[in-house]
């Protein structure tokens, strides 16, 4: 799967603060190589989201990992008192950004043995 290396900005900031949702997460980084890093996700959008904590520059190419969604892809694009921002190469889908938001995880598949079934029957 081939991704962009465009980066893209909203055309204000008040575009900016509508998509946002703020959240407060543990979640990892990790540079391509390296070993991944708690941070803290602080807010989240489709396109990307700021992070607190980490050891990154601007530029740096990273993926972000938040609960039970696969990691997710993005670029570096700020640094500043112990945050930084990133924006995904790929935006989540409107369920994905639901499911963050709302503290909910992917589910897991439960088995249920044939036996317990025919007991409740």
């Amino acid at each position: 799967m081939a991704y962009s290396s465009s980066i893209s900005f909203p055309a204000s900031a008040n575009e900016r603060a509508l998509e946002r949702e703020r959240v407060d997460y543990h979640g990892t980084v990790r540079e391509l190589g390296s070993i991944p890093r708690q941070v803290r996700v602080v807010d989240l959008t489709r396109k990307g989201c700021r992070l607190a904590g980490g050891d990154v520059r601007r530029s740096d190419e990273v993926w972000i990992r938040v609960g039970q969604l696969p990691p997710i892809r993005g670029k570096v694009v700020w640094v500043a008192k112990g945050e930084f921002g990133c924006e995904f190469y790929k935006p989540l889908a409107p369920s994905e950004l639901r499911s963050i938001a709302a503290g909910n995880q992917a589910p897991r598949p439960v088995f249920v043995s044939p036996a317990a079934v025919r007991r409740r029957a």
